[in-house]
């Protein structure tokens, strides 16, 4: 009962995130931003059985310091969030890598592809734009992502449900988000027709209940 009480309090929080960026009230989104990876982990630490994975503990507790370092402003700040952020997916691979076995090679070989060619895309858009000092940790930091996404994969092919099914669809959610992160990020103008931060947090939220979700279900 108290872990659905706490996906409850989530997709509330979740709401007034996603509403306070769809009609630009900062304030709402300063608010619920720090409560949605904790209330996620609160969630997991409820209903994981028979005890909780500390690796994975420690990642959703990276992402949260890392969503709390990007609410700030500067390229400092920035920085930091992306730091955090980075420790994270290496947790999740730790965590994923203990599950992964054989599977057939060109289906990782062409996923990795699809995933290099989508970093290389998004720091070609953002080379006159963003600090050149910044470029390459970014695309190394994207990079990172895309390993993680995958380990998931490799556990999805070798063991093939539910929860394997929703971790890999977080965690394709999650690269997509920074995807879209790191291109607005420096991007002159708001040529958008819907705030982008709108889109971030929905692919980021989403992503991150569905790993949450996804390792719970695999027990």
């Amino acid at each position: 009962m108290l872990k659905y009480l706490i996906l409850a309090l989530f997709a509330c929080a979740a709401t007034v995130q996603l509403v306070g960026n769809w009609i630009r009230k900062r304030i709402l989104c300063g608010i619920t931003k720090p409560m949605l990876v904790s209330l996620l982990l609160l969630y997991y630490l409820a209903g994981v059985a028979p005890g909780p994975d500390a690796i994975f503990v420690c990642a959703l507790a990276a992402s949260w310091l890392g969503d709390v370092l990007l609410m700030f402003k500067g390229i400092g700040w920035f920085i930091a969030g992306g730091i955090s952020f980075a420790s994270a997916h290496v947790l999740l691979v730790i965590t994923f890598a203990r599950h992964a076995t054989a599977v057939p090679a060109a289906v990782v070989v062409l996923l990795g592809l699809i995933y290099l060619a989508a970093t290389g895309l998004v720091v070609f858009l953002i080379r006159n734009e963003a600090p050149k000092p910044l470029i390459l940790p970014m695309g190394l930091y994207l990079l990172c992502n895309g390993v993680m996404n995958l380990f998931v994969l490799i556990w999805l092919l070798s063991a093939p449900g539910p929860g394997t099914a929703l971790t890999y669809a977080g965690a394709v959610l999650f690269f997509v988000s920074d995807c879209v992160l790191i291109r607005v990020r420096f991007r002159r103008g708001d040529p958008w027709r819907i705030d982008q931060n709108f889109i971030i947090m929905t692919t980021y939220t989403l992503g991150m209940y569905l790993i949450t979700q996804g390792v719970l279900l695999t027990g």
